[in-house]
């Protein structure tokens, strides 16, 4: 009899930390499936950048929370080419598991970006990396915008064309 019940705690046990295992495999899973899809949904927002997030989670009846998103210019190596970076983003929306997966896009209220940095470069030639940021097709995404709120951004200006460059930033706005 002990035998027995020495061999059920100890297959309960594996049963219970598989489990665990499974829960933890499935919700890493399913974050990143949440990841890729902010990434490819500023992607085609913003075709002519190379978009990348770092994380992005579910809270679940609040939104989504991601960090470390980055719009650079595809074309531009080093710190030229990046023409944005909002280290944390929180997206008010009406979002569940079961919607996500059902295939049906949240509905957005609002987002807090936290700490986004703009990086307005005028190149040689005149031409400004803020150009592709902003193409001419956008009345549309004007047209869709909602309620949003900046922390602690910082905005910085480098005028390429003056010998030796100037570098203009302005911090902590809100």
């Amino acid at each position: 009899m002990t035998t027995f019940r020495n061999w059920l705690v100890r297959a309960t046990v594996a049963v219970l930390l598989l489990a665990m295992a499974a829960y933890i495999y499935v919700t890493q899973r399913m974050h990143e499936e949440v990841r890729l899809a902010v990434e490819q949904h500023l992607a085609e927002k913003f075709p002519q950048l190379s978009v990348r997030v770092h994380r992005a989670r579910i809270a679940e009846g609040e939104g989504i929370h991601v960090t470390g998103v980055t719009l650079r210019l595809p074309d531009v190596a080093g710190s030229a080419g990046e023409v944005a970076y909002i280290d944390e983003v929180n997206v008010a929306c009406d979002i569940h598991w079961q919607k996500l997966l059902a295939g049906e896009p949240p509905q957005i209220n609002g987002f807090i970006l936290y700490r986004p940095r703009l990086r307005l470069l005028r190149f040689r030639d005149g031409t400004w990396n803020f150009d592709r940021l902003i193409a001419s097709d956008d009345q549309d995404r004007i047209d869709h915008l909602v309620d949003g709120r900046l922390e602690n951004a910082t905005i910085e200006v480098v005028d390429m064309v003056k010998s030796p460059p100037s570098l203009y930033t302005v911090r902590d706005l809100n």
